[in-house]
């Protein structure tokens, strides 16, 4: 497929072998090298994870394609599971996969992710901390802290306002106690309900 395999090296059965954030920060790495030392041989050893991360899912691909949004999905399943830190991480490996090949379909996919995360980010706020995907499961203090870096990052990338001003909502939502505390114990519980889960508390 011309992708990084992660899970079933992690000892994760997730029956697709592939990670989204594997695709996009390995490849983010390997065009950088591609930048800094000329070699062309680091860009297109990229190209592949992220032609795989573009691919449908349904294709064996990481991309949730649906009247016009585009979602990179960490781990694919029947319906999108949309792991926020994941798509973030890819996204960042296609705009540099951008930045080196000048591929127009490329642009247009990072568009149209970009304009679907910017939509969906409300469904990662649970109006008190943040969500780590778009099943519900809220983040640990230490993904909903990646999410703010994250989203900070973005929001300077790509010029979009709304990123920064959600990042801020919840950096808010972190110095506030009651919030702190409600997001610990709804998360505990939440690992109580379902051992098996694998966002972790930190």
């Amino acid at each position: 497929m011309g992708g990084w395999v992660v899970w079933p090296r992690v000892g994760m059965n997730k029956g697709c072998p592939y990670s989204v954030m594997t695709q996009g920060e390995g490849a983010s790495l390997l065009y950088r090298a591609s930048l800094e030392t000329g070699d062309v041989r680091f860009s297109g050893a990229a190209d592949q994870p992220i032609a795989l991360m573009l691919k449908p899912v349904a294709e064996g691909g990481k991309a949730y394609y649906d009247q016009g949004k585009l979602t990179l999905e960490e781990n694919p399943q029947a319906t999108p599971s949309a792991i926020l830190n994941g798509w973030i991480f890819a996204v960042f490996g296609l705009y540099d996969g951008i930045l080196v090949s000048q591929r127009s379909d490329w642009e247009l996919a990072f568009e149209q992710t970009i304009e679907t995360l910017k939509n969906d980010l409300k469904y990662y706020d649970a109006g008190y901390w943040s969500f780590y995907d778009g099943e519900g499961h809220l983040a640990s203090p230490f993904y909903h802290d990646l999410h703010i870096n994250l989203l900070s990052v973005l929001a300077e990338l790509v010029s979009v306002e709304a990123f920064l001003k959600v990042g801020e909502r919840w950096e808010c939502y972190r110095k506030n106690k009651v919030c702190y505390i409600r997001a610990f114990l709804t998360k505990a519980y939440q690992k109580l309900r379902d051992p098996g889960e694998a966002v972790i508390v930190k």
